[in-house]
């Protein structure tokens, strides 16, 4: 099984919805955090899923940094909101 099989198996079936196949098949898919540094992790993930892959530009403080910008908005945070 693939990398990409065995994230998407582990999340279950509910974990791809069209909207979101959608973005990351226009726009590619962005590695952010310390994890994205792992050597070649960007070229695996491309070569697996025929996708672009980018790496943020400061990875190690780009998913704080997206954090504070969402919790200064908080109407665009309700709106992006995840109900179970």
């Amino acid at each position: 099984m693939c990398l990409v099989d065995r994230a998407s198996h582990s999340r279950g079936p509910r974990a791809h919805t069209a909207g979101l196949s959608a973005d990351i098949s226009d726009r590619g898919i962005a590695l952010t955090g310390g994890g994205s540094l792992l050597k070649n992790l960007d070229k695996r993930i491309q070569t697996e899923t025929n996708l672009p892959v980018s790496l943020a530009e400061d990875p190690l403080t780009s998913v704080v940094m997206g954090t504070a910008k969402m919790l200064e908005d908080f109407s665009l945070l309700r709106k992006l909101a995840v109900l179970n």
